[in-house]
C-alpha cells in the first residue's frame, strides 16, 4: 500500500493538540522510513525530536525522511543541533541558540555588534539597553531578564540573536539549541510557541541547571504559551532515576574500573550516600575488585533500594524547570516511590528493547526523562484530554518489523495502515526498537480565554463569544493566578537555584512524598515556596476585554496583569472576586457593561490612571461593616473621565450599623462623568443616596461621591418606609380579633336550654405619623368572626356561658417617607380560633357585675414590599389573651325606658409575633415587641327602649381611654418602633336591638384620636341568634 493511499487522518478538534516527543533511533535504523506509517496513523499535531544529528545533511537518510514526512502531509520540519520540531499546522519556524557566559565579551567585537543591531528592528530602548552592556558584557540569561519588561520581548530576542548569527558575532558557551514553531491562533485559541529541547546527559546536574535557567528565561520573556516536548535527561522524582541495589552495584563497579576518571569523584560521592556502612564501602574500594553475584552478603550489607533520592540524586533540574513550567502527565504514569522495573509503564529511558544500554551509564538508572511541559502562567489553561482507547497516546514502546513494515506499540501489533493485528500470529523477535527512549504523547486541550498578541508586545485576553471555549450556557470564567497544579510533591519545593528547601530536607520522606497543595500555608517558609510554584505571573497581560454576555471573575489585584487596559462591552460583567481586599490598577477603562468591585468581601480599590469612558456602565460597590470594622470598595479616577455611570450597592452587610457617610468615588482628574444610583439602596432601617461633594484635598475643582443615609438637609436620617409596613402588619395581627363583651354576648331573659351563635364584622381605617415626622402611614382593615356558646347555664348568682369562635381578617397599609418620597405597602391575611367564657349577674346585662375572658390562637400570612425592592413574605403566629369586666347601674326612667351606666375595663396580652425575615439586600428583620399589654378603660351609657311588640332597641355611647403597646422591630441592629401614640381618646356610638327575643343585632361606630395626627375609625356590625 502506498503512503499517499493510506486512510486520511481524523479531523482535528478546535483547541486540541496531539503532541509527541520522540528521542529517535535513526542512526541505528537501516531505513528510518519504516516509521512513517506510525506517524501517519497517529495524526500528531506537534512533534518534537531529539538526537537527530543525521537530519542536518542534505544527502543523508534523515533529510530523505524529512521529504517523506512532507509528502505524507505531516508538515514542515525544522532542526537545530540535535533537536527538531515538525507540525502539519500553519506555523512560522525558527531557532534559538541559547548561550550563557558573556554575550559581548570582546572589545574588538563592539563595532561588529553595533552593525548587527543597526540592521534590525528594536523598540522601547532595547537598542540602548543592548548597546550599554557591550562595554562590560552580561550573561545572556541576564540580558533576557532585562528584555522582559520591554515590549515585544520575544521579537526583540529572536531578532537580536538572528542578527548576531548573520554577522557571525561569536556567542560564548552555546548551551542549548531550541528549534521552535509559532502557531498563530486558529487551531488553538491562542498563539503558541512549540519547541523541542534536549538537555545534557551529564551525570552531574550543574550543566542541566544552566540550561533550565535559559529555558526559564525564555518563558519569562515570552508573552505567549510555550509548549516543550523533549528529552530533559532528568526525572521528576529523582534526577537520574531511583537506584535499585543492582544499579548501585553497577555504579560501584563503574567506579572501580577507573577511579581516576573525570566522573569518578561524582561516583564516589554517590556511593558514600548510598552505602549503609562507610567502613565497608571503603574496605571494598581498597580491595579494588568489582562486586559480583557471589558476594551477595556484602551487597546486602552495603546497599538498600533507593525509595527517596539521596542528596546527589535529588531532582534539581525538574524542580527548577517547574518554577516556570508545569508537567502534563497522568497519575498512573508518574514515577513510583521505588526503583523502576522493566516495562513498568512509567520509565521512558531506556526503551524496553534497549534496556541493556543503561549499563553503559554508571550514574544512571531507569527513569522517566521525557516530558511534555507548558509554560506558566498558561499551563493552568491546558488540560490532558487523552482518549483511553487511543493506542497512540501515553508512554509507548515503539518497535518495527523491517520485513513486513508492521509495527508494535507496547504489546499491540499494527499493520502498515494502522489496522490492529491482535488476531494474527506475530513473532515478537522479528521486531526491532525504533527509539532510544520510550515515546511520550499526550492530547492537550486549551480551556482558557482567547489570547491575542497586542501591538505593545503584551497579550490581549478576551472572554466572550470571540473565545472558542465560551458558550452561552457557561458564560463564566475565573481569571486567577493560582494554577492549582498537581504535578509536584512537597519534596519538589526548591529555591530559585533548584535546591530543595532546607526545612523540607529535615522532614520525613512521607511528608516529602505528599502531593503539593496550592492551599498549603501551614509553614511560612514552605508557604513562600508554594507561592513561587503556584501563583503565576500575569504581567504579560496588557489588555482585558469582556464581551457579549460573558462574566469574568478576577480573584486578585494582579490577575489581569500589570496596569492593563480593560474594556467591558454591553451586557458583559467583570467581577473583582477577591477573598480579601486588594488593589486593582488599570491603565484605562472603557466601561459599557457591569463592573462589580467585590463579590463577597468588600474593601477592593480600583484605580484608573488613564482614560475612563463609560457608556451607561453599571458600577457595583460592596460595603461591609461587620462589628466595628467598616470596609467599602472604592474607585479612584486619576485621569480624565466622562460618560454616565450607574452605581449599585451589591452588598451592604452591617451598613446600617455604622457611618452615615461612606466615600466611594474620588475624581482626581478632569471629569465630565455623572454618577447616580441605579437602584434604591437600603440597609437596616435606612435609605441611602449618592451625594456629591467638592474635595479640595484632591485638588481644586476635584470631587468625591459619598454613600449617605442623611437627607439633603444634612441632619435627618432617612428612615425606610418598609419599617412601618412590618410594624403595621404586626399591630394588625394583634388587634384585628380583639374581643368585646358587648359584641360577643347578647343579653336575654333566662332560658335554661338556650344557646346562641353570633357573627361579628368590622372594618376600620387608621392614619398616623411616626415620631421622626418622616413617615406617614395609612391603613385599612376588615375582620369577620363567628362564634357561639357550646353551653350555658344560670343559677341564683347569674348567667354563665362557654363558647368557641373563629375568624378571618385582612389588613392593608401604605407608608410613605415625606423626605425621600419612597413608599412601601404591607398586607396581612390572618386567621384565628379560640374559646371564651362570660358571666353576667343580670341575664339582660343591664345591672350588676359582668366579665368575660378569651384565649385565641392567631396565625397569618404577611407581605411587605418596598419601592424598587422585592416583596418579603413571612408568617406570623401567637396567642391573644384578654379579660374584660364592668359593673352596670340600672335606672328605670319609666315603664318602657331604662338607662344603664357601665364603667368597664379591659386588659389584653398581645403575643402574636412575626417570623424573622432576611431581605434580599441582607437586612435581618426581627420582632422586638416581646409581647405587649393592651388596656382600655371607660364608661358606657345605654338607653334601652322596650317596644310593645316585645322587641328592644338600645342606643348607646362610650367614652374611654386606650393604651396600646409599643410594637418594635430590630432591623439588623437598629431598633424601630411603630411610632403611634400609646394613649388615645376613644369615642363610640351605636345601637343594639333584639327582635322576637331570639335575633339580635348591633351596629357601632368607633373613633380614636391622639397626638402626632393619630386618627383611627372603625365601623362594626354584629348579628346573633339564640335557639
Amino acid at each position: 500500500m502506498g503512503l499517499l493511499s493510506l486512510p486520511p487522518a481524523d479531523a482535528r478538534q478546535d483547541n486540541v493538540l496531539r503532541i509527541l516527543t520522540y528521542n529517535t533511533y535513526f542512526d541505528r535504523l537501516d531505513e528510518p522510513a519504516i516509521t512513517l506509517p506510525f506517524f501517519i496513523n497517529a495524526n500528531y499535531d506537534l512533534m518534537g525530536f531529539q538526537e537527530v544529528e543525521t537530519l542536518q545533511s542534505l544527502d543523508n537518510r534523515g533529510r530523505r525522511y524529512q521529504r517523506l514526512l512532507e509528502q505524507a502531509g505531516l508538515g514542515h520540519f525544522s532542526a537545530l543541533g540535535d533537536s527538531a520540531v515538525q507540525t502539519p499546522l500553519p506555523a512560522r519556524f525558527g531557532n534559538l541558540m541559547l548561550a550563557d557566559g558573556t554575550l559581548y565579551y570582546d572589545i574588538d567585537l563592539q563595532q561588529q555588534v553595533i552593525s548587527a543591531l543597526n540592521g534590525i528592528t528594536l523598540d522601547d530602548g532595547v537598542r540602548t539597553l543592548l548597546a550599554s552592556v557591550i562595554q562590560n558584557g552580561v550573561p545572556l540569561s541576564e540580558a533576557l531578564g532585562q528584555l522582559l519588561d520591554k515590549p515585544r520581548s520575544l521579537v526583540n530576542l529572536v531578532n537580536v540573536l538572528s542578527a548576531l548569527r548573520t554577522h557571525q558575532v561569536p556567542l560564548a558557551n552555546v548551551m542549548m539549541n531550541l528549534p521552535y514553531a509559532v502557531l498563530e491562533h486558529g487551531v488553538v485559541d491562542t498563539p503558541l510557541l512549540f519547541g523541542s529541547p534536549h538537555l545534557s546527559s551529564q551525570d552531574d546536574s550543574s550543566f542541566r541547571l544552566n540550561q533550565v535557567q535559559l529555558l526559564n528565561a525564555v518563558a519569562h520573556a515570552t508573552p505567549l504559551p510555550i509548549v516543550l516536548a523533549g528529552d530533559f535527561n532528568a526525572g521528576e522524582y529523582a534526577e537520574r532515576g531511583l537506584f535499585s541495589v543492582d544499579a548501585q552495584v553497577q555504579l560501584f563497579n563503574r567506579y572501580i574500573q577507573n577511579p581516576d576518571s573525570s566522573p569518578a569523584q561524582f561516583y564516589r560521592t554517590l556511593l558514600e550516600q548510598y552505602a549503609q556502612s562507610r567502613k565497608l564501602l571503603n574496605a571494598l574500594i581498597d580491595r579494588g575488585q568489582a562486586l559480583n553475584d557471589v558476594e551477595g552478603a556484602w551487597i546486602a550489607a552495603l546497599f538498600r533500594a533507593e525509595n527517596y533520592p539521596v542528596d546527589g540524586n535529588l531532582p534539581r533540574t525538574m524542580n527548577l524547570l517547574r518554577q516556570r513550567y508545569q508537567l502534563f502527565i497522568h497519575d498512573e504514569e508518574r514515577e513510583p516511590f521505588a526503583p523502576h522495573t522493566l516495562n513498568d509503564g512509567s520509565a521512558t529511558w531506556p526503551s524496553v528493547m534497549d534496556d541493556n544500554a543503561r549499563r553503559g551509564w554508571g550514574a544512571w538508572s531507569r527513569g522517566q526523562v521525557d516530558y511534555i511541559v507548558v509554560s506558566r502562567p498558561f499551563a493552568k489553561w491546558f488540560s490532558l484530554a487523552d482518549d483511553a482507547s487511543d493506542p497512540y497516546s501515553g508512554i509507548m514502546q515503539l518497535a518495527f518489523n523491517p520485513m513486513d513494515s508492521t509495527y508494535r506499540i507496547n504489546d499491540a501489533y499494527f499493520a502498515i495502515d494502522g489496522t490492529p493485528m491482535n488476531g494474527q500470529r506475530v513473532v515478537a523477535s522479528d521486531y526491532v526498537s525504533a527509539s532510544d527512549h520510550a515515546l511520550v504523547a499526550h492530547t492537550l486541550r486549551y480551556t482558557g480565554p482567547a489570547l491575542r498578541l497586542a501591538g505593545d508586545g503584551r497579550l490581549a485576553l478576551i472572554w466572550g463569544p470571540e473565545a472558542a471555549n465560551y458558550t452561552p450556557q457557561s458564560p463564566l470564567f475565573l481569571l486567577t493566578r493560582n494554577n492549582h497544579r498537581n504535578d509536584m510533591y512537597l519534596g519538589n519545593l526548591a529555591d530559585v537555584q533548584g535546591e530543595p528547601l532546607p526545612l523540607l530536607a529535615q522532614r520525613p520522606e512521607v511528608i516529602k512524598q505528599t502531593p503539593l497543595s496550592c492551599a498549603w500555608r501551614n509553614d511560612a517558609h514552605i508557604g513562600a515556596a508554594v507561592s513561587r510554584y503556584c501563583l503565576d505571573d500575569h504581567r504579560m497581560i496588557g489588555n482585558v476585554r469582556v464581551t457579549g454576555d460573558a462574566v469574568l471573575l478576577v480573584d486578585d489585584g494582579e490577575a489581569m496583569g500589570r496596569q492593563p487596559k480593560v474594556g467591558l462591552a454591553r451586557r458583559s460583567t467583570l467581577v473583582l472576586a477577591t477573598s480579601t481586599p486588594d488593589n486593582f490598577h488599570l491603565a484605562s477603562l472603557n466601561h459599557a457593561g457591569n463592573l462589580w468591585l467585590s463579590a463577597a468581601t468588600a474593601g477592593n480599590q480600583l484605580i484608573v490612571d488613564g482614560d475612563y469612558l463609560s457608556d451607561d456602565g453599571l458600577l457595583g460597590f460592596g460595603v461591609n461593616a461587620p462589628g466595628a470594622d467598616l470596609r467599602s470598595d472604592s474607585l479612584t479616577l486619576n485621569g480624565p473621565s466622562s460618560g454616565n455611570i450607574r452605581v449599585a450597592i451589591t452588598s451592604s452587610e452591617g451598613l446600617g450599623q455604622q457611618a452615615d457617610a461612606i466615600a466611594l468615588i474620588s475624581l482626581a482628574g478632569e471629569s465630565q462623568a455623572t454618577f447616580a444610583l441605579a437602584q434604591r439602596t437600603v440597609a437596616a432601617a435606612y435609605d441611602y443616596r449618592l451625594a456629591e461633594q467638592a474635595d479640595d484635598g484632591l485638588g481644586q475643582g476635584r470631587r468625591r461621591y459619598w454613600l449617605t443615609n442623611l437627607a439633603e438637609d444634612g441632619h435627618s436620617t432617612l428612615v425606610r418606609p418598609e419599617s412601618q409596613g412590618y410594624l403595621a402588619n404586626l399591630a394588625a395581627a394583634n388587634t384585628l380579633f380583639l374581643p368585646r363583651w358587648q359584641e360577643m354576648v347578647y343579653p336575654h331573659a333566662a332560658r335554661s336550654a338556650a344557646s346562641s351563635m353570633w357573627l361579628r364584622q368590622n372594618g376600620g381605617y387608621r392614619y398616623y405619623r411616626d415620631s421622626s415626622g418622616q413617615l406617614d402611614t395609612r391603613g385599612y382593615r376588615y375582620a369577620v368572626q363567628l362564634g357561639g356558646e357550646v353551653t350555658q347555664w344560670q343559677d341564683d348568682h347569674g348567667d354563665y356561658r362557654l363558647g368557641v369562635m373563629g375568624g378571618y381578617g385582612t389588613s392593608h397599609s401604605m407608608s410613605r417617607n415625606r423626605l425621600s418620597q419612597r413608599q412601601a405597602v404591607a398586607s396581612l391575611d390572618s386567621y384565628t380560633a379560640g374559646v371564651y367564657v362570660a358571666y353576667s349577674r343580670d341575664p339582660l346585662g343591664l345591672q350588676g357585675l359582668y366579665f368575660n375572658g378569651a384565649l385565641q390562637y392567631v396565625w397569618g400570612d404577611n407581605r411587605v414590599q418596598g419601592e424598587q425592592l422585592s416583596a418579603q413574605r413571612y408568617n406570623s403566629r401567637g396567642f391573644l389573651a384578654s379579660i374584660e369586666g364592668g359593673y352596670a347601674w340600672r335606672y328605670a326612667i319609666n315603664v318602657t325606658h331604662t338607662l344603664a351606666l357601665t364603667p368597664q375595663i379591659q386588659l389584653a396580652h398581645m403575643g402574636v409575633k412575626g417570623k424573622d425575615v432576611t431581605e434580599a439586600a441582607g437586612t435581618r428583620i426581627r420582632d422586638d415587641s416581646n409581647g405587649g399589654m393592651y388596656a382600655r378603660a371607660g364608661i358606657r351609657a345605654a338607653w334601652q327602649i322596650d317596644m310593645a311588640s316585645g322587641n328592644t332597641l338600645t342606643p348607646f355611647a362610650e367614652l374611654g381611654y386606650q393604651h396600646q403597646p409599643a410594637f418594635a422591630l430590630m432591623m439588623d441592629n437598629a431598633t424601630v418602633e411603630q411610632g403611634t401614640v400609646s394613649n388615645t381618646l376613644q369615642v363610640s356610638v351605636g345601637i343594639r336591638g333584639h327582635i322576637d327575643g331570639d335575633l339580635g343585632f348591633s351596629a357601632q361606630l368607633n373613633g380614636q384620636v391622639g397626638e402626632q395626627r393619630y386618627r383611627d375609625g372603625t365601623a362594626s356590625l354584629q348579628i346573633a341568634y339564640r335557639f
